[in-house]
């Protein structure tokens, strides 16, 4: 699911990656600022993905999916976390009246696209400038 979240955040101008071992979470950074993880399961394939986004962006894909719960780990107001199987979804997360869906992969790029946007928008002017010109 989503086997092409790596490859289109890699290919956003200003981003790297890392592993941080302990959590199982490749972790996105546009210019150093955190904008996307990607967590592995204790089998090592990948089981959610977390992004920011606008609070009301995100009430709405909340509503809307029941695969998007608030962020995993993180602030919940401003992060959605997408899981790969609803099973899997923290109990206090959960929105059973939410329809039992996974987003498109059209949904989950502009998740993306927003989460990119939200922290290169974060940046000093001079580091945001060198960003649009790539």
């Amino acid at each position: 699911m989503y086997d092409w979240f790596d490859e289109y955040c890699m290919a956003k101008p200003g981003v790297t990656r890392d592993f941080k071992e302990e959590w199982g979470w490749y972790r996105y950074f546009v210019c150093g600022k955190f904008f996307a993880a990607a967590g592995r399961g204790e089998n090592g394939a990948l089981c959610f993905l977390t992004l920011r986004c606008e609070p009301d962006f995100n009430d709405f894909l909340r509503q809307n999916y029941q695969a998007v719960a608030p962020g995993y780990y993180s602030n919940k107001a401003l992060w959605n976390t997408v899981w790969f199987r609803l099973e899997d979804i923290p109990e206090r997360d959960r929105n059973p009246q939410a329809p039992p869906v996974f987003p498109e992969d059209a949904v989950v790029r502009e998740m993306t696209d927003r989460s990119w946007r939200i922290m290169a928008e974060k940046l000093p002017k001079k580091l945001r400038a060198t960003l649009e010109k790539t």
